[in-house]
């Protein structure tokens, strides 16, 4: 074979390969907003701490309701862009007394969490914000925002690893078998 004819070939083959993998990623499942974890469907992890404003939360205490479990930094802009979003289905569910909103501080600084929220209009929930890092493992928290949704028996049944809007939460909860 010439060098010519060798190089012809060795076109047609990545040409080939690049031709395959534009197929295969049309013919792929498109991302939705949930997520994989094998946490869905078990009992939600431990998740107990002090809150940001100086009293404590635990999960076992919000048994009978919903609670999205959103894990936050300041630093990250996804998570600014949900905060106005989650702000809004906080106090409305927190009207209904349906579902609860607890935010959990990831890789990030107490200090820099009450300016994020001083700059969001403040927090009418919990916010875990001292020693959390742990709590990120045991979710299995990889980035941020993620968010989890625990169903009124304490198992998660959704998460989703893109930004909230108030009617993709809402969504979230009805798919968990809450009831508007």
């Amino acid at each position: 074979m010439t060098r010519r004819s060798t190089t012809r070939w060795a076109v047609a083959g990545v040409a080939v390969v690049i031709v395959a993998l534009i197929g295969l990623l049309a013919v792929s499942k498109t991302q939705t907003d949930s997520a994989a974890s094998p946490l869905l469907g078990k009992t939600a992890p431990p998740l107990a701490g002090k809150t940001l404003d100086g009293g404590s939360f635990d999960l076992t205490s919000m048994r009978g309701r919903f609670v999205v479990v959103n894990f936050f930094a300041s630093w990250c802009q996804p998570c600014q862009e949900e905060a106005p979003e989650l702000r809004r289905w906080a106090q409305r569910h927190q009207a209904k007394g349906d579902a609860q909103l607890v935010n959990v501080l990831f890789q990030d600084t107490p200090a820099a969490a009450e300016q994020f929220f001083a700059r969001y209009g403040g927090a009418t929930w919990p916010v875990l914000a001292v020693g959390t890092d742990t709590i990120g493992l045991d979710w299995g928290v990889a980035k941020v925002p993620e968010t989890f949704v625990v169903n009124p028996q304490g198992v998660v049944v959704a998460k989703t690893i893109t930004t909230v809007t108030e009617s993709s939460l809402d969504d979230l909860l009805e798919r968990g078998g809450a009831t508007s």
